[in-house]
């Protein structure tokens, strides 16, 4: 049989499997990432046994990546409507998230330091990789909590991998001799949001003149290539797909005003293309999402797992998540403890960076292993999370 129609009935059966996976997540509560990493593994034991030579380079699962995240981060902003009344909730959400994320990675870097003896910067990009919690895992999952933590949870994804996809980019592409100041990552946040926030406008406007008909591909391609574009300049481009995705999906309460009558705002108009749009990515997401998780599970190897050096050191990063967030959520949220402790899961973020990091600050004796059990063993802890708060839901919503 010839390898390109082997590759499309090979792709075609794997989307339809993710599409059976996704019903039975919502049955099981089993995380669709799980099965479908899994899937990926059993692909490639199953070629193999019977012989068959598929090969997937490691770039196509860093292009995907990218997509992925842009097309996960867009589908989350749709389940987000700003009001005056959840102001606090999205303030405290962005302080949990980033204190969250600098200690979990300072803890995990002195931690590598230690068993290790690499520098600090290097370090500190391990740290920060297996540090950001996974929105392509979290958004799909929460669909069955409350609106209050699955909106929570949401804002807390989304904002944990923007921060650290900013101070990872600030360590990893500064200049090696060159220290970097307290300031220097305020000055960066602070020119990314502006120019995010210009950008994101100048979409919208774009996008709402737009007459053709074919517009949403052209849309995607258009955001695709400024995120790109940031990239390559080294910024947070994420912020500026998360603040379109927020203008888009609020644009009522942004542009029903002078500013929007200048440019012939109209609600209606706005309301038919947001429909049409968010049924496009959430398409797209669902394929993309699909084929990175299969792809990086055909990858990896269980042989990586019988190292037990690696279950130690992986034990040992998720007990410090688990007791880094524990103590947070107790400090910032006190009653609301559960299941959002558990709903913690590394993933796609954490892949991208992971192999991101220059090859002048790779830790050679810090196996890729390390990074596998962290997401499989994260992702089951959000399974426990998710199963235990059905069976208790009554008695936990009792005390809000």
């Amino acid at each position: 049989m010839p390898n390109d129609h082997l590759s499309i009935i090979i792709v075609c059966t794997l989307i339809i499997l993710s599409y059976v996976f996704n019903l039975v997540s919502k049955v099981t509560k089993i995380p669709a990432v799980l099965l479908l990493i899994g899937t990926g593994m059993l692909l490639k034991y199953g070629l193999q046994y019977a012989g068959v030579g598929w090969d997937i380079p490691m770039s196509f699962l860093q292009i995907l990546g990218t997509v992925g995240l842009i097309l996960i981060v867009l589908e989350g902003t749709f389940d987000l409507h700003l009001e005056k009344k959840k102001k606090k909730m999205i303030l405290m959400t962005l302080l949990v998230s980033t204190v969250l994320l600098l200690l979990s990675s300072f803890a995990i870097s002195y931690f590598i330091i230690y068993f290790t003896g690499a520098d600090l910067r290097s370090s500190l990009l391990y740290g920060l990789s297996l540090s950001v919690i996974s929105s392509a895992i979290v958004i799909p999952s929460v669909e069955s909590l409350p609106m209050e933590k699955k909106e929570f949870m949401i804002y807390e994804s989304v904002f944990s991998d923007i921060i650290g996809i900013m101070l990872f980019n600030l360590i990893a592409f500064s200049h090696p001799e060159e220290t970097i100041t307290w300031y220097k990552p305020i000055v960066e946040i602070g020119s990314t949001i502006i120019l995010s926030v210009i950008g994101a406008v100048l979409l919208f406007i774009f996008m709402d003149r737009i007459k053709l008909k074919v517009k949403f591909i052209f849309l995607l391609a258009l955001i695709t290539l400024f995120y790109s574009l940031g990239k390559l300049m080294h910024l947070s481009s994420l912020l500026l797909i998360f603040f379109f995705g927020l203008i888009l999906n609020n644009s009522k309460l942004f542009f029903n005003n002078r500013f929007g009558a200048w440019f012939k705002y109209s609600w209606e108009n706005t309301n038919t293309v947001l429909g049409e749009f968010q049924t496009i990515t959430r398409e797209f997401s669902f394929v993309v999402r699909t084929l990175f998780f299969m792809v990086f599970g055909f990858s990896m190897s269980l042989k990586l797992l019988q190292s037990e050096q690696i279950i130690v050191a992986g034990s040992i990063i998720v007990l410090i998540f688990l007791l880094v967030r524990l103590l947070n959520l107790s400090i910032f949220l006190k009653s609301r403890l559960f299941p959002e402790v558990l709903i913690a899961p590394r993933g796609l973020i954490t892949i991208t960076l992971f192999y991101s990091i220059p090859e002048a600050y790779k830790i050679h004796n810090f196996n890729e292993g390390v990074m596998l059990f962290t997401i499989l063993a994260t992702t089951l802890l959000m399974m426990i999370g998710l199963m235990a708060y059905r069976e208790s839901k009554v008695t936990i919503e009792t005390r809000y």
